[in-house]
């Protein structure tokens, strides 16, 4: 006769072991996270809603706050923007979105207001 204890043991270590190495799915890539964030951002901004993206990246992993501004941090916002801009030369949004990648997988940080293109590095 068969003892299957031995193999019952196995069995459940084999599923402990997947379950602890994180048998998670893959996280899309990073551009195709900046492309949602970016676009959930888009629809708010054709509403007339006021308001500021923060993309930033830990371990390729977007996180992205979208956040409605007071007057004193629009200010600060544009005179950053004015100091360093990125992404000028975007036109379109597959480019926008690709910039904005570039610059995020370099700085960590991006923020975005008013419009499509005001971007800024931010710390």
């Amino acid at each position: 006769m068969l003892n299957i204890k031995p193999y019952f043991s196995l069995f459940i270590i084999l599923i402990l072991t997947a379950s602890l190495t994180g048998c998670q799915p893959p996280r899309p890539p990073i551009e195709d996270q900046v492309r949602e964030a970016y676009e959930r951002f888009e629809v708010i901004l054709n509403m007339g809603v006021t308001s500021i993206l923060t993309l930033t990246l830990n371990d390729g992993e977007v996180q992205a706050t979208i956040t409605r501004p007071t007057d004193e941090q629009l200010e600060e916002f544009f005179m950053l923007f004015t100091e360093n801009p990125l992404c000028q030369d975007a036109s379109g949004n597959d480019e926008i979105i690709t910039c904005l990648t570039e610059e995020l997988k370099k700085n960590k940080c991006v923020r975005i207001a008013t419009c499509k293109t005001c971007i800024y590095s931010c710390e």
